[in-house]
């Protein structure tokens, strides 16, 4: 499955982006820049479209998608994403709380869960810990 954040709108380098605290067993297995647009949130993996690896140049809001995989059955949470680039000569940090929820083989796949967690989250802990 695909999650998606996006860049910054002023052009630079993304040099990294990490899922934040993602649950045990949910594993990113590639990620990068998606140069078409055209992968989805929710897409089957592996992907349909090639990703830019990281670092990589962008001019603009680029979409960044993250594949990822769990190894078991249940529900499998990240709780946002923090990306890391470089623009105007200066490195950045900054986080989007782009929450994702991966359900693996069960009926019901309540996200509601992932959204109190993202709340309580704290974000300037979860910036320094990428600095």
């Amino acid at each position: 499955m695909f999650a998606l954040a996006v860049t910054p709108d002023q052009p630079g380098t993304l040099l990294d982006a990490e899922l934040v605290d993602p649950s045990l067993g949910l594993e990113v297995v590639e990620k990068g820049l998606v140069r078409s647009g055209e992968v989805a949130n929710g897409e089957s993996y592996p992907p349909k479209h090639p990703l830019t690896e990281l670092p990589a140049k962008f001019s603009e809001g680029t979409l960044v998608a993250f594949a990822l995989v769990a190894n078991d059955t249940g529900n499998f949470d990240g709780l946002g994403v923090v990306l890391i680039w470089t623009s105007g000569g200066s490195r950045h940090i900054a986080y989007q709380a782009t929450g994702v929820r991966l359900c693996v083989d069960i009926a019901d796949c309540d996200i509601e869960p992932v959204t109190p967690k993202i709340a309580d989250l704290d974000v300037d802990s979860v910036i320094e810990r990428y600095s």
